[in-house]
């Protein structure tokens, strides 16, 4: 059976992604594993084995409430949804993408802190390393941005041919919530529609999925950042999804991409796929 690994260190900020992990476990009938790294590297082997010892003690009893307050329904309807918790001794990025491995999961959904959105994405943290990392999808969900369904996706993009790779992949998961999903591309100053051919693109749009419910929407701006932005403002859109290209690309979108301001500034989850290697 596929799974969702949900990483938790029982921090507050971390809940709000359980219940998004929780809905889309149920929805999609996986089962939910629930998984806690502890790992440190003191000198001293005696020391070492010890403080392994009551990390460990520590974590599962964390663990045990944890998942007593799932199957309770604190974070939202766990009916029908199979659910695992380990708590392993391991380095965090490592555990979180061995367990991905081990349990087949398809996707991963972490907790971000900060009220600005995915900030702790774009600054060396966690969700940053797994998301540079990670085969598979990882939804990063932004402290307070609990679930509430999904009606409405927006798929930042540059009309690129790379975009196609995950087409239906990403109308898929639009498709299990009946959800619209919106291709939202910015067109800045001194470009036309007809720059784009937006007949052709949206033509292909539709060839490559068996999905009605899509849209392009063709947003004006000075800055793309700026355009995304005005454009998550304006609309109730329950998640972002962006394209991770291969190569470097995360790097330079710390340093200089557009997405880096757009995340610092949403509240908004944010899903992000791996380039299609085809």
């Amino acid at each position: 059976m596929k799974s969702i690994i949900f990483p938790t260190d029982f921090s507050s900020n971390s809940m709000g992604a359980l219940r998004w992990a929780l809905a889309l476990a149920r929805q999609f009938s996986t089962r939910l594993v629930v998984i806690n790294t502890s790992f440190s590297s003191g000198s001293g082997s005696g020391m070492l084995v010890n403080l392994r010892e009551r990390l460990i003690e520590e974590a599962e009893g964390n663990m045990k409430t944890l998942m007593q307050g799932i199957r309770e329904g604190k974070y939202g309807n766990p009916e029908g949804v199979e659910m695992e918790s380990h708590c392993v001794y391991e380095p965090t990025i490592e555990g979180i993408l061995s367990a991905a491995e081990e349990f087949e999961a398809m996707m991963i959904c972490m907790g971000t802190r900060g009220a600005s959105g995915l900030e702790e994405v774009l600054l060396g943290s966690n969700t940053s390393a797994v998301i540079s990392r990670a085969e598979i999808p990882v939804l990063a969900v932004p402290e307070g941005a609990d679930f509430k369904g999904i009606h409405r996706l927006a798929f930042a993009t540059d009309l690129s041919e790379a975009d196609f790779g995950r087409l239906k992949e990403i109308s898929s998961l639009a498709a299990s919530f009946e959800a619209n999903l919106e291709f939202v591309h910015i067109l800045l100053s001194g470009q036309s529609f007809e720059d784009h051919n937006i007949d052709q693109y949206t033509e292909k749009i539709r060839r490559e999925i068996e999905y009605s419910k899509v849209t392009l929407k063709l947003v004006k701006a000075n800055e793309v950042n700026a355009g995304i932005l005005d454009y998550l403002r304006e609309n109730d859109v329950q998640m972002l999804v962006m394209l991770r290209r291969r190569k470097n690309f995360w790097q330079r979108l710390f340093q200089s991409s557009h997405t880096r301001k757009v995340v610092l500034n949403t509240a908004i989850p944010l899903m992000v796929y791996r380039e299609s290697k085809g």
